[in-house]
């Protein structure tokens, strides 16, 4: 039988898990990659270093566990937005602009846009780094994309040969003028910017898919 206080412990080393999360995604965004030191991010979370290295082996493996838990929050909207619903949609283009504005916004979202300029530009000396944003964001919520748009394709309801490159060209379509119009997520866009962006694009996508198109 387990003793209570392994549970003590284990909640104990989860509070201070989320604390070191917590103060290194706030000193790696106000100082960098390069800038941020294990020491102050020990200092910020209030634990010592030898117990930040407990939990994480090295800066590189820490940044990208913020990465994951900012992106984390980011993909279960996503996932949400995105739903069981839109396959049972009687309207289309509907559904997919009012996902298109919520995949938007999150991909602006203030602590995902600073990250995401942080690891484009640690890209070229840290590439572990990149490919952990892919896996952690970009990737995984395509991968959920495609599944959708396949399954909208065997109903019918569009006509997907290739629903990973379908679901690339809706994120290029979405996310790229949105990232490109607000300076690289540094302003925020009205609704009406939003609206100019993924109206269009959506209607362009979707008549692309169009079954007998």
């Amino acid at each position: 039988m387990r003793h209570p206080i392994f549970d003590v412990e284990l909640r104990g080393s989860h509070v201070k898990h989320r604390a070191i999360l917590a103060a290194a995604a706030d000193v790696f965004l106000r100082e960098g990659y390069a800038g941020a030191s294990i020491d102050a991010i020990a200092g910020t979370a209030g634990v010592s270093k030898r117990t930040i290295y407990n939990h994480f082996e090295d800066k590189e493996h820490l940044f990208l566990a913020v990465v994951r838990n900012t992106l984390a929050s980011v993909e279960a909207e996503f996932d949400e937005a995105l739903g069981d619903a839109i396959l049972e949609s009687d309207d289309l283009e509907r559904d997919f602009v009012e996902l298109a504005r919520r995949w938007v916004r999150l991909f602006l979202r203030e602590d995902a846009s600073a990250l995401r300029r942080l690891v484009i530009a640690e890209a070229q000396r840290h590439p572990g780094i990149m490919l952990g944003w892919a896996e952690a964001g970009p990737l995984r919520s395509r991968t959920r994309l495609v599944r959708t748009l396949a399954a909208l394709s065997e109903r019918g309801r569009l006509d997907v040969p290739d629903p990973e490159r379908a679901a690339e060209q809706l994120a290029l379509l979405v996310t790229n003028p949105a990232y490109n119009r607000s300076l690289l997520g540094t302003i925020e866009l009205s609704d009406a910017e939003v609206d100019d962006i993924v109206i269009p694009n959506v209607r362009m996508f979707l008549r692309a898919h169009r079954p007998g198109a």
